[in-house]
């Protein structure tokens, strides 16, 4: 079976002579090396490979960094572009919270310290499952959303948006934190 996948797709190792320089690793500070044809990022400094999602796009999220291992974070995009949000690569792979199992993304993150978590992203418990919380989503095409982090409900919040942040006050009717946003002056 191998073989036979090998010689349709190439191996690891011939993707990995392609692979480009790409986000900061968090162990050693080197650039982790991105192999497109099978979405991994390896250090060869560490020596450890990570598996990426493989359901959309991802990019660097500028000089972010998971306050809780030092790896850069990635800003993963759906194909259809419907939804957007944060990940770490390492706590993809590997949670560092033993009761969260499977991929741990931005928006399910319960980190307290970090800026990029669902405790500091939320706007309150999810109206369609009352389960999840609803995370602001990266900004995709000027638009605002939020996303609830257990089901599929997603919400359009703010058109033609420029700039967002969330406030440490709540709504007095329904506790959903409030927010201020600055939206562009014309249409792009």
């Amino acid at each position: 079976m191998d073989d036979v996948f090998s010689g349709v797709f190439g191996t690891f190792q011939d993707a990995l002579s392609q692979a480009v320089p790409y986000s900061t690793c968090g162990q050693c500070q080197q650039n982790l090396l991105f192999v497109e044809k099978f979405n991994k990022l390896q250090c060869e400094n560490c020596k450890f490979t990570l598996s990426l999602p493989m359901t959309g796009s991802l990019t660097m999220a500028g000089d972010n960094f998971c306050p809780l291992d030092g790896f850069q974070l990635l800003l993963f995009t759906s194909f259809n572009k419907i939804t957007s949000f944060l990940i770490c690569p390492m706590c993809s792979n590997k949670s560092p919270y033993p009761d969260i199992s499977g991929r741990l993304t931005c928006n399910l993150c319960p980190q307290e310290e970090c800026p990029y978590s669902s405790v500091n992203n939320n706007m309150g418990t999810c109206n369609a499952c009352n389960q999840g919380l609803l995370v602001l989503d990266q900004m995709i095409e000027n638009n605002l959303t939020a996303s609830c982090n257990s089901c599929s409900n997603k919400l359009l919040l703010v058109e033609n948006l420029h700039q967002f942040q969330r406030s440490t006050n709540k709504c007095d009717q329904c506790s959903a934190y409030l927010f201020t946003v600055k939206q562009s002056d014309f249409l792009f």
